[in-house]
């Protein structure tokens, strides 16, 4: 193994050097981490900012997972094949057919862990607007 001995790790694994740097110097970083924290809250407009960036990211994060799920139950509706991969997201919808709901998929694809999401959406059916529509009016008669 070739590599710079520091600190009882090896410099050529950087995560496993990062997490003991982390360990040596936590006090630090979590005041620096305090201090920057109160830097952004205690003015409005950096708040705000940040507020907004926080919801891009989660944004994106949604559509990126949301793609992941339509490439992944094969891109069309269930009930009448229609192609959903070039539809808008809002027109696709998951349809628990039981009712046997752990988590809400809106939920879970914004803050879930993907693992949960993919046990979650198992149990569903990817469904275009129009179908999801007439199965839940279907079921409420």
């Amino acid at each position: 193994m070739k590599g710079n001995w520091k600190g009882g790790v090896w410099k050529n694994n950087p995560k496993e050097y990062h997490k003991v740097w982390i360990e040596k110097h936590r006090e630090r970083v979590n005041e620096q981490a305090r201090k920057s924290y109160h830097k952004i809250m205690s003015n409005p407009i950096r708040r705000a900012i940040q507020n907004r960036k926080d919801l891009l990211a989660q944004n994106y994060r949604r559509e990126r997972r949301k793609n992941h799920l339509i490439y992944w139950l094969g891109g069309k509706c269930q009930e009448c094949n229609r192609d959903l991969i070039n539809e808008l997201h809002s027109l696709i919808h998951f349809h628990h057919p039981d009712n046997n709901k752990e988590a809400e998929i809106g939920q879970l694809l914004t803050s879930g862990s993907l693992k949960r999401l993919m046990k979650e959406v198992r149990k569903c059916q990817m469904l275009c607007y129009d179908c999801h529509r007439n199965k839940d009016f279907v079921t409420i008669k």
